[in-house]
């Protein structure tokens, strides 16, 4: 089935079985579909309600009068909810319930394509029916490691409060079955879990927030940095997604077929990682203790990672795939043949780049000189390897801001800044990095 406009459902007030419905519902569901609902307080219209107003859409209510039409009220409510109209009807019966049989046959009669689902029996149980003795909260996230297992992701478990795998060799003794996590997590409720993205054949963005009085180009997150990455390549797809504890983001993408995508870090560019082959990741649900800065390590917030997007994975776009198949030592925007070239007009990202290393120079302290320079040099030194900057401009760019600070009170020459800018070229172009001009792509895009 295909997602619909405006999906009806009916079902009995004794329908308990939530697995079924979530089920049925996922088929059908759009993030602009109406969910038509009698509106009954118990049964299978709660459940489906609870469950599309958790996706974020739009509910329609008939509840019936009872007051004004008595006993007949069910029966004109159900023919109220046809007459306006449907795509589609969800039939959860119950020991044949009347009234939901009633919507049944009249949807049927007006032609809408009307489905029927079973309740399950006491008897066929799921693993998530064996949590009734955790308390609520953790309850639900086990609830949510045992769905990711039903996706055949593999977990494992994580200390409690912490990142830290909890056993040896997790990449090789993580699970996706529910019965042997459902031991574990029932037996020791606190642990957190983590995702192998290997044998889950899952890829996974970092995208990180920018640490206070860190600079990174103008940018505080790692997502923002993607979502002008991806508006070059037409926007990244609907997919699962986590919120981190810290402000960040985790994106899932199945992992391509191939050669394996191990980890990366920056890659792509400051602020995004990479979780692929020997990489994890928290598990929605995972909760950290927050962690104070000491002198030899930054502190961290406390919170939970929370799910975003239940979209299911989508597949790992192809200009990402091939930015993280070059070289591992560089950052790369998109496919090959979409490399920027030599700008006369800088993009944003650029000229952010060109401004931070010219004023690393600029502000360089007495005795500080020949070190600035030479990181500016081997910064630009990389892009214009990359074809992100003509090389002939990034020189005279970095031997004119040298001779500026050559003329204050300090021990430099002209001659010797100007060996250490071709110094730092040189070492940088042994590294090209390849930035995104985001602006000059989109003014290609729409000509």
């Amino acid at each position: 089935m295909t997602s619909h406009r405006r999906v009806l459902i009916t079902g009995s007030r004794t329908w308990t079985d939530p697995t079924t419905i979530r089920a049925a519902l996922r088929l059908v569901w759009h993030p602009d579909a109406v969910l038509v609902s009698g509106g009954c307080p118990t049964g299978a219209d709660a459940l489906c309600e609870t469950c599309w107003r958790a996706w974020g859409s739009q509910i329609e209510r008939h509840p019936a009068d009872w007051t004004r039409h008595g006993r007949s009220a069910g029966f004109r409510r159900n023919a109220e909810m046809v007459t306006a109209g449907a795509d589609i009807c969800l039939a959860f019966i119950r020991d044949h319930s009347p009234g939901a049989s009633h919507t049944a046959r009249l949807a049927q009669t007006a032609d809408i394509p009307t489905y029927r689902y079973q309740h399950r029996s006491p008897s066929m149980t799921t693993p998530t029916d064996h949590l009734h003795h955790l308390a609520p909260a953790i309850r639900s996230r086990v609830a949510g490691w045992l769905a990711c297992a039903e996706r055949g992701w593999h977990l494992f478990p994580v200390r409690p409060g912490d990142k830290r795998p909890a056993i040896r060799a997790w990449q090789h003794r993580a699970s996706s079955d529910p019965a042997r996590l459902l031991a574990f997590y029932t037996a020791r409720p606190g642990f957190n879990a983590g995702i192998a993205c290997g044998p889950s054949e899952l890829h996974v963005i970092d995208a990180d927030m920018a640490k206070p009085g860190t600079d990174h180009h103008g940018y505080d997150s790692g997502a923002q940095m993607l979502a002008d990455l991806a508006d070059c390549h037409g926007g990244l797809p609907d997919t699962w997604a986590v919120a981190t504890p810290s402000g960040g983001e985790h994106h899932y993408f199945t992992a391509p077929s191939g050669p394996a995508l191990g980890n990366t870090a920056r890659l792509l560019g400051p602020l995004l990682d990479t979780r692929g082959a020997g990489g994890y990741v928290l598990a929605p649900g995972c909760w950290l203790a927050p962690q104070p800065a000491t002198r030899n390590r930054p502190g961290r917030p406390g919170g939970s990672y929370e799910l975003l997007d239940d979209t299911d994975p989508a597949a790992l776009p192809t200009w990402l795939h091939q930015a993280l198949t070059e070289t591992r030592s560089t950052v790369v925007s998109g496919p090959a043949q979409g490399r920027c070239t030599p700008l006369r007009a800088p993009g944003r990202y650029l000229a952010a780049v060109l401004r931070d290393e010219l004023g690393r120079i600029h502000n360089a302290g007495r005795g500080q000189h020949n070190a600035a320079v030479f990181t500016a040099a081997r910064s630009l030194g990389q892009l214009a390897a990359g074809g992100a900057l003509d090389p002939a401009t990034a020189e005279e760019l970095l031997t004119r801001a040298a001779a500026s600070i050559a003329a204050g009170p300090c021990d430099c020459t002209t001659r010797g800044l100007a060996a250490t800018v071709r110094s730092g070229l040189a070492y940088g172009a042994r590294r090209p990095r390849h930035l995104p001009d985001v602006e000059q792509l989109k003014r290609k895009a729409s000509a």
